[in-house]
């Protein structure tokens, strides 16, 4: 009876804890996903950064042409062709932020064709470009401006 008793107690000592082996693989799952977790998390403030540069390109953009739009057909010769504006990653100044400008080009160009309304209509095309981490981005907008469009409306306050 005591053979038995021992061979029990042996056999329950043996199941109570875990071996190396299974120590060393339980602890290489929960590293793999520490590493894991700290990609994701290090991939999600890299995509967060980048929408964040998208979105200020486009507010550039859309800022430009707003001003275009309140421009006269004629005065669109005389429009500045390039331009620059900053990216302020964090705080009130570009050095100290980590920011960035924005290089920006803006073309007026005639439609191609040899049209008969050439002399009416104009495409306007702006871009911006910008680099960061030595990758080149740009983002472009164009849109056609006549010359009996929105530009004759002027805005102005009535003052009675």
């Amino acid at each position: 009876m005591k053979l038995v008793l021992s061979n029990h107690r042996q056999v329950r000592i043996r199941l109570a804890a875990f071996s190396l082996v299974e120590t060393v693989i339980g602890f290489g799952i929960v590293g793999i996903l520490v590493v894991s977790l700290f990609a994701g998390i290090s991939a999600g403030f890299g995509i967060i950064k980048s929408s964040r540069e998208n979105a200020r390109a486009t507010q550039v953009l859309l800022e430009k042409m707003e001003q275009l739009r309140l421009t006269t057909f004629d005065d669109l010769a005389n429009m500045p062709t390039n331009f620059i504006a900053p990216f302020y990653a964090v705080g009130g100044n570009l050095a100290d932020s980590g920011g960035f400008s924005y290089t920006g080009t803006l073309s007026v160009a005639s439609l191609p064709g040899g049209v008969d309304y050439n002399g009416n209509l104009k495409q306007i095309t702006v871009a911006v470009n910008w680099n960061v981490d030595n990758l080149d981005h740009a983002r472009s907008i164009s849109s056609f401006v006549s010359r009996n469009g929105l530009y004759s409306y002027k805005f102005w306050f009535n003052t009675n």
